[in-house]
């Protein structure tokens, strides 16, 4: 079944590893909950991979393949220290789309302000 039609579920028919933080789970709240959930078993009967970093072991955490038990807060310095490891250490990252795309050609200094040209006081960008 092409679910392609669903723009408020996540993309389960493509998906082979999902990575879910804190007690809300996007996919297993709001209106489209029971089809999220349905679409994610499937995906789960056909082998994706669901980590569950959370607290409790909950609706998500009891379905999910690895459930990692964060003390309650911590999502955010989980996600990263995962995140400073991809890009420091890996070095993974599209530096194209940054440049082009995001606010990411901003330089950032030591003390992690926006480094500014002397004369006009405008943050400066990597070219």
């Amino acid at each position: 079944m092409n679910h392609a039609s669903w723009d408020m579920v996540p993309d389960w028919d493509h998906c082979n590893y999902v990575l879910s933080f804190g007690a809300s789970h996007g996919h297993a709240a709001g209106h489209s909950a029971m089809l999220s959930m349905l679409l994610a078993a499937d995906a789960r009967e056909r082998g994706m991979k669901l980590v569950a970093f959370d607290p409790m072991a909950n609706y998500v955490g009891g379905k999910a393949t690895e459930w990692v038990p964060i003390v309650p807060g911590t999502d955010a310095i989980v996600f990263l220290a995962m995140l400073n490891v991809i890009l420091n250490d890996l070095k993974i990252f599209d530096r194209a789309f940054l440049k082009a795309k995001t606010n990411g050609p901003y330089l950032v200094g030591e003390d992690r302000l926006l480094l500014r040209d002397d004369k006009t006081g405008r943050p400066m960008i990597w070219d």
